[in-house]
């Protein structure tokens, strides 16, 4: 199978050769493997770029939601620039990097672009959960731009993140000529330290996530060996505490890449390991019509022909979430901009607020 990026770092992958840069040259060695969460996300990423398909044709819950929040975001990004004419989009379009020789350095693959004269718009869908720097701190984002601005002679690059399950689901942010030439001298900067030979790994939460390397990085195992044996009760040191929260980020992602890879490699082959086997997790059941199943609900019958439900039973049974009815809206006005606004506006008197469980983060220095 060809390699569509010609042996190049992918702009995806930017961020993880800034933390660290031996990574790029490691990972070589190790076979890729299509993740049941890499899968996913390609499956949303294909339903979000293919308009032939319709949102109420999909039938997973989870997925339709996604896909809906995305495409609406998208509406709002485009919305959100200012154009200097009639725009192009695109959609899957690789676009590469050339270092000062002409040489191809970097690649990305854009899953929407549009641009103008001089205006362009580069956005990015992380369709599944968890954290996802936003489009203001962005290096991938930071690297699209780059690329779309090189290839279409254009000043000015909007560039915006939608991630529909995430606490930030749209951010869009603008660079301008002296934002571009900034990020390409950062971008070659990187690239030419990820292909130095003695460039050095440098595990770190944000980079070794989705490194092929990880489950075999000698760092990695390295900072392992340095928690076990730890006794929580008796730390007292805020160095300490800071360096082994850490650390402790690193082996979550380490332990749930190697995990991921043992199923990969269970999927291919079940004997690949002979003390474990895949496990099926069972199946979800879900109602994929409402209206059916109220009306079905309403008709039922019990044994003496009594009806069960009444309708006001089933309303106080029934769960109004602001996703679904924000969606309904959209659809009943066609107004795409504003529309989870007015919806808190019209249910203001039933919304309630709670704070989600807090997760930790580094602080700025």
């Amino acid at each position: 199978m060809s390699d569509e990026r010609g042996g190049c770092p992918s702009a995806s992958s930017i961020g993880r050769l800034q933390l660290c840069p031996g990574s790029w040259a490691f990972e070589q060695k190790f076979k890729d493997f299509d993740s049941p969460e890499a899968t996913e996300g390609t499956i949303r990423h294909e339903l979000i770029a293919d308009e032939s398909i319709r949102e109420d044709d999909i039938k997973e819950p989870e997925r339709r939601f996604v896909v809906s929040r995305a495409r609406q975001l998208t509406e709002r990004a485009s919305n959100d620039c200012l154009f200097d004419g009639d725009t192009v989009v695109e959609k899957e379009q690789r676009y590469w990097l050339r270092n000062e020789t002409g040489a191809k350095v970097l690649s990305g693959k854009f899953d929407y672009a549009e641009y103008s004269k001089k205006v362009g718009l580069v956005l990015d869908y992380k369709t599944l959960s968890g954290y996802q720097v936003n489009a203001y701190e962005n290096l991938q984002l930071r690297a699209y731009a780059v690329l779309l601005a090189e290839k279409h002679n254009l000043s000015t690059v909007y560039v915006s993140l939608v991630q529909p399950l995430g606490i930030e689901a749209y951010s869009i942010d603008m660079l301008g000529k002296k934002d571009l030439r900034k990020v390409k001298r950062e971008l070659l900067d990187i690239l030419k330290g990820a292909q130095d030979p003695t460039a050095q790994r440098r595990p770190h939460p944000n980079a070794c996530k989705w490194c092929r390397g990880l489950a075999h990085c000698p760092e990695v195992r390295e900072i392992m060996d340095k928690v076990v044996g730890v006794d929580i009760e008796q730390l007292e040191d805020p160095l300490e505490i800071e360096r082994l929260v850490s650390v402790a980020q690193i082996a979550a992602k380490w332990s749930q890449r190697l995990t991921s890879w043992v199923k990969g490699k269970l999927l291919e082959n079940e004997d690949f390991l002979p003390n474990f086997k895949l496990r099926s997790s069972g199946k979800i059941k879900y109602i994929d019509d409402s209206k059916k199943a109220v009306e079905q609900l309403l008709e039922y019958t019990d044994s003496s022909g009594k009806k069960l439900f009444d309708k006001e039973e089933l309303l106080g049974a029934m769960k109004v979430s602001l996703p679904e009815m924000t969606k309904l809206y959209t659809k009943i006005t066609g107004d795409t901009k504003g529309a989870r606004k007015k919806v808190e506006e019209i249910l203001h008197d039933v919304i309630r607020e709670k704070e989600k469980a807090p997760s930790i983060a580094k602080a700025k220095s």
